[in-house]
């Protein structure tokens, strides 16, 4: 959830990604919850992916 409220779905992490970098959030703001929170915690694979799609567009954007 974005703090304006918004939220963002996606299948694909990095397709995720995308949609959190396009509504200005850079990946250090990113939280997801790990193993401990059951369920609703992401794959590890996925947790990768989206965090290194985000510090590769905030690269190229800088």
């Amino acid at each position: 959830m974005l703090a304006t409220g918004a939220t963002l779905e996606a299948r694909d992490p990095q397709e995720l990604a995308e949609l959190v970098f396009a509504a200005g959030v850079w990946h250090r703001y990113v939280w997801m919850p790990d193993w401990r929170a059951g369920d609703i915690a992401p794959a590890g694979s996925d947790k990768i992916a989206l965090n290194h799609r985000l510090n590769q567009l905030v690269l190229s954007d800088t």
